[in-house]
């Protein structure tokens, strides 16, 4: 039995998307709700205001160091930009592709970026572990201009085809952006 524990430390984001009316966007738009976008949570604060419809909700990290202990002892520390490179199996970073939403409506995409411990997940595998049935999952978002607006976010992490949630997040907001893509 091994205690893993897998440490995302670095630059990341919490992106969420939705779909809101071109009634509600002019609402937005027209009140004080975009003066302060300084706060955590941003997306779901204009939630609590405006009904949307939620497609995506995913946070991760973009740029930092991947560190992973097995009973203690660090086995793997390397910034999360060489692991393009290095292939410990063939699924080891898979890209998950994000279809753009077709409406008449008005597409709102909040970015939350962050600085500090983006995951600090711990669990148990019985016997050893096995770094080969580790896979992360990368993701471009795109705006409707098929821009990347966010680059290789790592936002899921699998052991043994097991998600593990990420936890322990221990952030301060760097950054906040909204974007309203209108057709």
């Amino acid at each position: 039995m091994d205690i893993v524990r897998i440490i995302l430390n670095g630059y990341g984001c919490e992106v969420a998307r939705g779909i809101i009316t071109r009634e509600q966007y002019n609402q937005i738009e027209n009140s004080e709700a975009l003066d302060n976008i300084w706060v955590k949570g941003l997306y779901k604060k204009l939630g609590k205001k405006w009904e949307r419809i939620d497609l995506q909700q995913d946070f991760g990290i973009i740029s930092g160091d991947l560190i992973i202990t097995v009973n203690e002892e660090e086995i793997l520390d390397l910034p999360t930009s060489v692991l393009e490179t290095l292939k410990f199996n063939d699924n080891f970073l898979e890209k998950e592709k994000y279809k753009y939403p077709k409406t008449k409506d008005v597409v709102m995409t909040t970015v939350q970026h962050q600085s500090g411990t983006i995951a600090d997940i711990m669990f148990i595998v019985n016997g050893e572990f096995d770094i080969n049935k580790l896979k992360l999952v990368t993701k471009d978002i795109h705006n409707e201009d098929n821009k990347v607006i966010i680059e290789s976010l790592i936002s899921e992490i699998y052991y043994d085809g097991q998600p593990l949630p990420f936890g322990g997040s221990e952030t301060e907001l760097r950054m906040s952006n909204i974007y309203f893509d209108l057709d």
